[in-house]
């Protein structure tokens, strides 16, 4: 509980040090969360949407930038059509992206949570997290991460996922954590 309140304190400071500094105009709360400031017009400095088919080459270059290649374009882009795909901008700049499915044993499952290396640990993919959970069309929501990924096992700790199993053989030598949370 104490820990909730510092948290809601720090984000009170920071909206009202942003509001005193930049003269916000808008802001947007769903279930709340913030998702958009507006600054002075149509700067945005955080917002969480919908991905685009417009935003395909800036998520892959995200994606090809952690994994090295850009194999996965086609799956991205089939992700943004099915509206499956969400993204995390920062001063209108895509830092993050989420893709989720929901044919998971009609569950959710987050297949992945990707943010720009220079932009990590700075809360994106707990926004993302947040934001999906709030849209979720399901009460289970399931994703995995391998057992050699600590960054990521951390982060589902902190949004309160649990462990729920392995998958062993999909990685040589390094297993799949599969993680759930209910809401």
């Amino acid at each position: 509980m104490l820990a909730n309140h510092k948290a809601w304190i720090k984000d009170f400071l920071l909206h009202l040090a942003l509001f005193l500094l930049f003269q916000i105009t808008e802001r947007q709360v769903y279930d709340g969360y913030d998702l958009i400031l507006k600054v002075k017009g149509d700067c945005i400095l955080k917002s969480l949407e919908i991905a685009q088919l417009l935003d395909l080459d800036s998520i892959v270059k995200i994606d090809e930038e952690v994994i090295g290649n850009n194999r996965r374009r086609a799956y991205i882009r089939n992700s943004i059509e099915d509206e499956r795909c969400i993204v995390v901008k920062d001063m209108n700049h895509i830092v993050g992206f989420l893709i989720f499915d929901t044919r998971f044993f009609d569950c959710s499952f987050i297949s992945l949570i990707i943010v720009k290396p220079t932009e990590r640990r700075k809360g994106y993919a707990t926004s993302l997290i947040e934001y999906f959970t709030s849209i979720s069309p399901t009460l289970k929501i399931f994703s995995s991460t391998n057992k050699s990924n600590h960054e990521m096992q951390e982060v589902f700790k902190a949004n309160g996922f649990i462990q729920s199993g392995f998958i062993e053989n999909l990685d040589e030598d390094d297993p799949e954590i599969i993680y759930f949370k209910s809401i």
